[in-house]
């Protein structure tokens, strides 16, 4: 409960930023358009959503949509805007305001940042960036990056802490989000052999960040890699392989969905899974999901029901990135009794699921605003987990990032598991 009300005051301070004498910049009728949004936007997550206050109570909401409502005439567009974005953050996971949608049109520099165990750190960029790969992420602005992460958590639409973790990075790259906050939009970047970089990159639309970025379903999806072996396809639904040197079976599933971007559907791929498990009888069998972000929840059948039958334990790699559908995928394993050994990061969702958004467009911005509509958990009655744990807890770090090396297959192939 502690914990709980921290976290509110923490989001009602976010608030206040832009509580300091300022001049009005808006004009009547503007401030007036923008208040009958905020109108709308209150009343529409009230009349969508089917337990709003599951996670903060209405109080909170009422201050949060309050404070901005008193801010507008003083503040920018763009401060509007990454108001909206933070009312939006204030429901769970599903919910939110797509920041680079045509009403907002904001940017991102031209990197992929990652939060290791050990800092966050430049794991993918456009090519004039490249040489920042591999770099620590020292400051953003005047902030360290811990401080500036910590400032920007409000705008973060999540479920609890790990998908906090996997959302940060991104709005961390969008310059007006930055400045919203009262960030400065530049970083200084440690790079391996110690030396340090100031940069203030040039900002790209969307579409130019998905042209070197391009990914299938999630603009934070991690692209694939050579090494390891859990990053070669990273970009297809589901693939398998069967590893001699361990006797495994492994097995990822990266995207709740019926058919992978070969044109196999589940039930051939898993019709090829269970020959190759004949085939072999393998002492291991491993199920990746770390990165499965969801998708849809009546397309795992073919794989779920395989899974109840195996006489193997089922070791599952789990992470921040699983999420959602991948999160009711594993609680109907649960449910079924399988013989399950959790490896990795806690999940970014739990059990207690609010998804299936309906889209709701502001009047006079025309901003969307996608709000859960529907309670979509599976779990049994009082499963209020804010994550699924890991049996074996293994952080994923910078040093084994960029070294190509997976800790977490490591820990089950280790004797010690």
């Amino acid at each position: 409960m502690l914990r709980k009300i921290i976290f509110c005051l923490i989001l009602l301070a976010a608030f206040p930023v832009f509580a300091q004498e300022r001049v009005t910049v808006q004009t009547d009728e503007a401030i007036t358009a923008w208040r009958e949004d905020l109108a709308r936007l209150e009343s529409a997550m009230q009349e969508i959503h089917p337990n709003l206050y599951w996670r903060f109570p209405q109080a909170v909401f009422q201050q949060a949509f309050a404070e901005l409502d008193a801010q507008i005439p003083t503040l920018t567009d763009e401060q509007i805007k990454t108001g909206i974005i933070r009312l939006g953050a204030l429901v769970d996971g599903h919910s939110f305001v797509d920041p680079f949608q045509p009403a907002i049109g904001f940017h991102l520099f031209p990197l992929q940042l990652y939060l290791f165990a050990d800092g966050l750190y430049v794991i993918d960029a456009d090519a004039a960036y490249a040489h920042l790969i591999g770099g620590r992420v020292a400051t953003i602005g005047e902030l360290s990056a811990e401080d500036a992460l910590e400032r920007l958590r409000p705008v973060v639409n999540s479920e609890n802490e790990m998908s906090v973790r996997f959302g940060l990075p991104l709005f961390a790259i969008i310059p007006e989000v930055l400045r919203a906050q009262e960030i400065t939009p530049s970083y200084t970047i440690e790079l391996p052999d110690g030396e340090r970089l100031s940069i203030a990159p040039e900002a790209q639309t969307l579409r130019d960040y998905l042209r070197w970025h391009p990914v299938p379903h999630w603009l934070i999806s991690l692209r694939p890699r050579p090494e390891p072996l859990p990053m070669r396809h990273t970009d297809e639904n589901f693939w398998y392989t069967y590893l001699a040197t361990e006797d495994a079976l492994y097995l990822q599933f990266n995207h709740v969905s019926g058919r992978t971007q070969s044109g196999q559907n589940l039930t051939q791929f898993v019709q090829a899974v269970t020959a190759a498990y004949e085939a072999h009888s393998p002492q291991q069998l491993v199920v990746d999901v770390r990165h499965n972000l969801g998708g849809d929840n009546i397309t795992y059948g073919p794989l779920l029901d395989w899974l109840s039958t195996v006489p193997t334990r089922i070791h599952v790699i789990i992470g921040r990135y699983t999420f959602s559908a991948a999160v009711n995928f594993l609680v109907e394993l649960e449910l079924r009794d399988a013989d399950v050994r959790y490896v990795g990061e806690p999940t970014g969702s739990g059990p207690r699921v609010y998804a299936t958004a309906r889209t709701i467009t502001l009047p006079n911005s025309r901003i969307a605003v996608a709000i859960s509509a529907r309670d979509d958990t599976i779990a049994a009655p009082g499963d209020e987990r804010r994550w699924i744990e890991p049996d074996v807890l293994v952080e994923p770090t910078a040093a084994d990032f960029f070294a190509g090396v997976d800790a977490a297959l490591a820990a089950i192939f280790a004797e010690t598991i």
